[in-house]
Order: structure tokens, then sequence, then C-alpha cells
């Protein structure tokens, strides 16, 4: 709830609560895709995928920025439970 003297202060905690807790879902949603890509073996279906993925990968990007996190968590884009490659 809004107070008169502290608008601003309480506006930004909301918004600043709702990017965080959005930057969260888009990053699981990100992840999500990344990890079931090797499921998928219909490449229309694994190329749809990855264009929502991007979009996905995109807004968190954003979102991290604006909270003043760095942007690209893992800037390789690989599932961190994977091996490295070698």
């Amino acid at each position: 709830m809004y107070h008169q003297d502290h608008t601003e202060l309480v506006a930004y905690t909301y918004s600043n609560s709702f990017v965080t807790l959005s930057s969260v879902l888009e990053g699981v949603g990100t992840s999500a895709y990344l990890g079931a890509a090797s499921l998928v073996s219909d490449k229309t279906l694994l190329t749809t995928a990855a264009s929502i993925m991007v979009t996905e990968a995109l807004h968190t990007s954003q979102q991290r920025s604006a909270l003043y996190e760095v942007p690209a968590a893992n800037a390789l884009g690989t599932v961190s439970d994977l091996a490295p490659c070698t």
C-alpha cells in the first residue's frame, strides 16, 4: 500500500521485488528449454524451442542487468551439470 510520504520508495521496493521474482522465473524457463533440448528429436520443434529459449534468455539478461547483477550468469550457455567439453 502506498503512503503519501514514501510513494517512490514503496514503488521501488515493489518494482524491485517484481523484477527479482520475474528474473528467477525467466531463469528457470531458460534452463528448462536448454535442459530438454537433447530430448527433442523433431528438428522443427527443436528450432521453435530454441527460438523461445533465446527470448527467455534475453529477458533474463535484461532483468539481471536491471538488478545490477551480471547479465549473463553463464556466458557459455551450458547446463551446469554437464561435463565440460574437451
